[in-house]
């Protein structure tokens, strides 16, 4: 009968039979047990940041449309007064609105503030704030247009003569 068992001859000593022992299997079962949970958690944690990643990018394109859909207000108070706008995934949005006059005629400076849903049961609402500049000639009044387009061309005619100047 044949074994498969390492055998070494030594003269002068009896055959002697290599293998391993008990000792040896259970401290290669506990590494490679050890091995298995670490892997097993590192593959969970991609998981979970996959997920984080997914409900971020959604939240982000709920936002998107959300601001999308408030930057269509033609109407200055329909867009300063606020609201809620129902989306598909991420539920109700509530939003209200900052308009600042800027330098330029008819060029708003518009902070939007919204609040969202919140995702899960008992986590907080969150709220992001947007800050956009709104081009809509029809919200300045005509005296305030008229003052800023005449404060835009004197600055203007002062920056070309002074480039005129240092030009020569």
């Amino acid at each position: 009968m044949q074994t498969f068992l390492r055998t070494r001859q030594i003269p002068g000593l009896p055959q002697r039979r290599y293998a391993f022992t008990l000792v040896e299997v259970m401290v290669a079962l506990a590494i490679f047990g050890m091995a298995v949970v670490v892997l097993g958690a590192a593959y969970v944690n991609v998981l979970n940041s996959y997920e984080s990643i997914r409900k971020d990018q959604m939240a982000d394109e709920e936002v998107a449309f959300v601001v999308s859909r408030i930057l269509a207000h033609q109407v200055r108070e329909d867009f300063e007064s606020g609201g809620t706008i129902e989306t598909l995934h991420a539920g109700r949005f509530q939003w209200s609105a900052h308009l600042e006059r800027t330098e330029v005629a008819d060029l708003f400076e518009a902070e939007i503030r919204l609040t969202l849903p919140a995702a899960e049961v008992g986590e907080r609402r969150r709220e992001r704030v947007k800050t956009v500049f709104l081009y809509r000639p029809g919200w300045e009044e005509p005296v305030e247009r008229d003052r800023l387009r005449l404060e835009t061309r004197e600055r203007l005619e002062q920056a070309r003569q002074s480039r005129e100047l240092n030009g020569r």
